[in-house]
C-alpha cells in the first residue's frame, strides 16, 4: 500500500509555500494557511462526500485551493478533486468556475470533464468542491521529465490550445490562465 502523498510530509516547507499563496486571510508570522477562509488540509485517506471520495494522492495547490487525486468509491475510478479555499472570495469564484464548466459540459473535446461538486465544511469554512476526470501529467512536468518538446509536438500542443480558445471564445468564456 503507497503512502498518501500529503502536504504533511515536509510541514515547514509547506508552510512557507501555503504562506505566500494564502492571500484571503490575514497573514501572521508562523502562519500555516491553514486559518479560517483558507486551503483545506486534506488527511491521509481521507473520504468526501458521504464516504464516495477517497483521498489517495496529494496533487498540488492552486491559487483557488487544493487538488487531491481521490478514488471514486461508486464507480472505482481515480479523480480529481478540486478543492476551494472557503473565503467568500475564493467561494465565489468556485461557483463561477462550475457555472463556466457545467456550460461548456458535453460540447468540447477541449474541456477537462467535470464529473461531480458538492459543499464540504471543514474546521476552516466551508469549501466548493469540484470532481473532475483525472488528467495524466502536465505540460510542465513532462517539460521537466522529458525535456522540451519536438516541433512536431509543440505544433500538436500549440493547435489543442488555439482550438480550446476558439471553442471558449465561441462559449463567451474568457479564459484567465
Amino acid at each position: 500500500k503507497k503512502k498518501f502523498e500529503s502536504i504533511e510530509s515536509s510541514e515547514e516547507s509547506s508552510a512557507r509555500h501555503l504562506d505566500s499563496l494564502a492571500s484571503s486571510s490575514v497573514s501572521v508570522p508562523g502562519s500555516t494557511g491553514y486559518e479560517i477562509g483558507n486551503f483545506y488540509k486534506v488527511k491521509d485517506r481521507e473520504k468526501f462526500a458521504d464516504d464516495r471520495y477517497q483521498a489517495t494522492k496529494f496533487l498540488g495547490y492552486g491559487n483557488f485551493g487544493t487538488v487531491v487525486q481521490c478514488q471514486d468509491l461508486t464507480s472505482k475510478e481515480l479523480v480529481a478533486l478540486k478543492i476551494s479555499k472557503s473565503s467568500d472570495a475564493f467561494l465565489a469564484a468556485a461557483v463561477n468556475e462550475l457555472v463556466c464548466m457545467q456550460h461548456l459540459q458535453n460540447e468540447s473535446l477541449y474541456c477537462v470533464h467535470l464529473k461531480n461538486h458538492f459543499f464540504f465544511h471543514s474546521q476552516v469554512g466551508n469549501h466548493l468542491v469540484l470532481v473532475y476526470e483525472l488528467m495524466d501529467i502536465t505540460l510542465l512536468r513532462h517539460i521537466n521529465s522529458h525535456g522540451a518538446f519536438s516541433i512536431d509536438q509543440s505544433k500538436t500542443v500549440a493547435k489543442s490550445i488555439l482550438l480550446a480558445i476558439r471553442f471558449c471564445q465561441e462559449k463567451s468564456i474568457i479564459h484567465s490562465d
